[in-house]
């Protein structure tokens, strides 16, 4: 089994952020106020007065006003799909893990949409805007991949990009940091 990180590893970018974005040219002014609020949660964030979890929730906190949300989440699945980079073609495999902070709402219809069945992530309860347990990221990716697959699971390639990815790296037996398409060895 390979796992991998989403954002930056195998998808170009962010896909929250352009999830947050296309919402944005649908209903701009709805987000404009949205993200007027949204702001003031991010400079609290950076002086340290509220955690990323509480900012991320902030950040998000506009799906559960959005009728038809899984209209919206299809098709930015369907126009986003493209952002997946090319070395991943080479080492795909069908039994593939994307194991991701990213939130469940907009990354398992676009995993669905490029043909990724085996999805661990950040899971987002739309209808209160709050994160369900904790962000997957760090030490949480490797305690919900064990709780999934068990302790003696193997992971041949673990893929990452930031040291959040960095848990997982280590207990691959073989990981590997991504840099724009550039596919490096991780060494401690």
């Amino acid at each position: 089994m390979n796992a991998y990180d989403f954002d930056g590893t195998i998808y170009d970018g962010d896909s929250g952020i352009d999830f947050v974005k296309f919402v944005f040219l649908k209903k701009p002014l709805y987000m404009t106020k949205h993200l007027f609020k949204s702001s003031v949660g991010f400079a609290k964030y950076k002086m340290g007065k509220i955690k990323f979890k509480q900012f991320k929730e902030d950040l998000f906190s506009f799906v559960k006003n959005i009728d038809e949300l899984n209209k919206f989440t299809t098709e930015f699945a369907s126009k986003n799909k493209n952002k997946i980079k090319k070395y991943y073609d080479e080492t795909k495999k069908e039994d593939d893990l994307i194991i991701s902070a990213s939130l469940d709402f907009y990354l398992l219809p676009l995993c669905k949409e490029i043909g990724l069945n085996n999805v661990i992530c950040t899971e987002y309860d739309v209808k209160n805007g709050k994160i369900i347990n904790e962000n997957c990221k760090g030490d949480e990716k490797v305690k919900r991949f064990e709780a999934v697959y068990g302790k003696d699971a193997v992971i041949e390639n673990a893929y990452g990009d930031t040291k959040g990815d960095i848990p997982m790296l280590k207990r691959a037996k073989n990981g590997f940091m991504i840099k724009g398409q550039e596919v490096i060895k991780f060494e401690e």
